[in-house]
């Protein structure tokens, strides 16, 4: 009976490990006050608007970088080298996020973010705007990771920010598409500064084992993330240049890998993340693609084609919202993500349907299915891994998700790029336009179409691109019909008891081991 009376109070007095565990939300000791909230608060939607505003408007833009740096075989690397930098430093973040302050791996971030936007904004070559999206890459993609999931927790959860594209306005220069964040970055810098304490780190270095700088580099696991990074570099180049033109030591580590074997072995994890990537690249291209279309085939402007896409965005943030609340009601996540897939599937077969004489309520139609479906979609495999995983391997699983939707963006908009490059050529050589030269067409910007070509032959050119571009979006119609099949690989885990009962499992574990 002593026996059994002291084990009662070992595990009623004894803190477990997990109840330690940084990831818990700040108890009313360490939370900030009501006002500092608020200001914390609208600082970060401050600065997720400006990293989501990078993130969008860059789409519209195209056309008139292009025109400007007589750049189109570019295009595709404008995108990608920011997605590139973004998926492969994402979840080398994620480690650091339980290692060091999130405050300061936050504030480094924005640093680099701005350097990027600066450089982007600067710069006079077409080389030196890949370069500058490349450097806010590496900055951006621990914003909403890490703020979603770290910073976030402190005050409140944030709503999709893809409103702002609207801030694309042409009547000044592109350039202010990259120095409108120097100001929003500030703001939200001096706020965070001062104002935010951020929790202890996940990760204390054990005294026992050695020294604390070796023990942090060994959980970041540098010789993967770079072999990693090196491998996804590779993997672009070798797709742009293949489409225009004709190892052991992290093995080692296990548990200290960059991708823990528990994580990535996770039926829920291989097959969420494929889910993601194909989900994100479908969608990329219809990001990409369909302001070229409403430019070059309707003869918007920029600020014109903005606005012929506010049907996809309304209806993705409605979906995203009333999806939130539906799979809160319901407790599982694949369902929305089953719908939201056929729904994406059944948009983007009915946009190669497109011709030049496409009328409004088509195009803005098919824009409402296929923003409804990735409203609906799109976040549910952070659900799912917050629903699945330990709550210590939630950051690692929450960054891969990102991870395989910012890969798959990378490589498909490479993809699409020869795709569109290859048509557009072959296409405009078929029609024997006279007086006009379809590899300086291909080469030149987005709308010098034009200009180039004769008045009375304009009408077949526009056929030509309107194909080429249709041929892009059957793209996102096979990625999409992959995504719909990933969709019943996962496991049905409550959203609202998963998370609950692993965590007590942990806390059972670690009192029977302190017992022990």
């Amino acid at each position: 009976m002593l026996d059994s009376a002291a084990d009662s109070s070992v595990f009623e007095d004894r803190p477990s490990n997990s109840e330690k565990i940084a990831h818990e939300i700040p108890t009313d000791t360490n939370a900030p006050t009501q006002w500092r909230q608020i200001v914390i608060l609208l600082a970060l939607y401050l600065v997720m608007f400006a990293v989501a505003l990078d993130n969008t408007i860059l789409a519209p833009a195209l056309a008139v970088i292009t025109d400007d740096f007589h750049s189109l075989d570019d295009m595709g690397w404008y995108s990608s080298a920011y997605l590139l930098t973004m998926c492969a430093t994402q979840i080398l973040h994620g480690r650091l996020c339980t290692m060091y302050s999130i405050k300061w791996v936050y504030m480094a971030n924005l640093v680099i973010f701005e350097i990027g936007s600066v450089v982007s904004a600067a710069t006079p070559t077409s080389v030196g705007l890949i370069l500058g999206r490349a450097i806010t890459g590496i900055g951006a993609q621990g914003f909403f990771r890490g703020l979603s999931y770290s910073l976030l927790r402190v005050c409140l959860c944030g709503f999709r920010q893809r409103l702002w594209r609207l801030l694309g306005h042409y009547k000044v220069s592109w350039r202010w598409c990259f120095y409108i964040n120097l100001p929003l970055g500030g703001v939200g810098a001096v706020v965070i500064l001062f104002l935010f304490h951020a929790p202890s780190p996940t990760f204390v270095p054990d005294a026992t084992k050695g020294s604390r700088l070796k023990q942090r580099l060994d959980q970041l696991d540098i010789e993967g993330t770079v072999l990693f990074s090196a491998c996804i570099i590779c993997l672009l180049l070798a797709i742009e240049w293949g489409g225009a033109n004709g190892t052991g030591a992290t093995a080692k580590k296990k548990e200290m890998a960059m991708i823990p074997p528990r994580v990535a072995g996770s039926r829920n994890v291989w097959s969420c993340g494929l889910y993601s990537a194909m989900l994100g690249a479908a969608f990329y291209i219809l990001v990409y693609y369909l302001p070229i279309w409403f430019q070059v085939i309707k003869g918007a402007s920029a600020v014109r084609s903005d606005i012929m896409n506010l049907p996809m965005l309304a209806s993705l943030i409605v979906l995203s919202i009333l999806s939130g609340a539906l799979v809160s009601a319901m407790g599982y996540y694949p369902p929305t993500m089953i719908l939201g897939c056929i729904l994406v599937l059944i948009s983007t077969a009915l946009m190669t349907t497109f011709t030049p004489d496409t009328g409004t309520v088509k195009w803005a139609g098919y824009q409402v299915i296929m923003g409804a479906g990735i409203g609906m979609g799109a976040q549910q495999t952070v659900l799912a891994m917050q629903a699945s995983l330990p709550a210590k391997d939630v950051p690692v699983g929450t960054a891969l998700m990102i991870f395989y939707q910012t890969l798959g963006g990378a490589l498909i908009l490479i993809v699409a790029q020869n795709v569109f490059q290859h048509e557009l050529v072959k296409r405009l050589t078929t029609r024997n336009i006279p007086g006009v030269d379809a590899s300086s067409v291909a080469a030149a910007g987005a709308t010098e179409v034009r200009d180039l070509v004769p008045a009375e032959y304009l009408g077949e050119a526009l056929e030509a691109y309107n194909e080429a571009v249709v041929r892009t979006f059957y793209i996102s119609v096979a990625l999409a019909g992959v995504a719909v099949l990933a969709t019943f690989v996962p496991e049905w885990k409550s959203v609202k008891t998963g998370v609950k009962n692993r965590e007590e499992q942990d806390n059972i574990e670690s009192r029977r081991n302190e017992v022990l």
